[in-house]
């Protein structure tokens, strides 16, 4: 149940953004939704077990029982499950993020993702943002961190950070949700 950190998220979120220190450049962030995120967690065949149910036949004495593979929608442990798989992926990411700066090749969905054909990201107005009131004590060093709310993962950075923090959300999401590691994965 720890794993579960409902309400806290846009605190977390906005804490940062507050605290980024403009010097650096606007925060760019990013949103990965895991659709049906529930069923990309398999179970253990004990777990499996435990889930089974008894499906009435139309032969008279001759039921059917039904083994789930992976987290069923609707069983009172599957959010907090869930949410153990994703805070330990939004973990492995900034863990990675604060680790050397060692050079990442892309990854192939990274590659896919920065298509040239997205137009550019607005830039700010310096009116609004000048309107904002900053806290007096700004972050020293510019912003890279992934939080995640239930299946939303929702990552910020700053320049230089913006490919490394891809990067690493990237490669967590796929170490902990991906049932085998391709080639491209190595390089993570």
């Amino acid at each position: 149940m720890a794993s579960m950190q409902f309400g806290n998220t846009l605190q977390r979120i906005l804490q940062r953004l507050a605290y980024a220190n403009p010097k650096f450049g606007p925060v760019h962030l990013l949103k990965f939704d895991l659709s049906d995120g529930y069923y990309r967690i398999r179970l253990s065949p004990e777990a499996a077990l435990e889930l089974a149910v008894i499906i009435p036949s139309e032969v008279q004495g001759r039921n059917y029982v039904g083994i789930p593979l992976s987290l069923p929608m609707g069983w009172n442990q599957s959010p907090p499950y869930f949410c153990a798989f994703t805070e330990t992926a939004a973990d492995l990411a900034n863990q990675a993020l604060h680790q050397h700066e060692v050079p990442i090749p892309p990854h192939t969905i990274e590659q896919t993702l920065q298509n040239p054909s997205n137009p550019p990201p607005p830039t700010p107005d310096q009116n609004i943002t000048s309107r904002i009131f900053r806290p007096g004590n700004l972050l020293q060093d510019p912003l890279r961190f992934i939080d995640v709310y239930m299946d939303d993962f929702i990552a910020m950075a700053q320049k230089p950070w913006l490919q490394r923090t891809l990067h690493h959300t990237v490669t967590s999401i796929l170490r902990v949700f991906r049932d085998e590691t391709l080639p491209q994965d190595s390089a993570a």
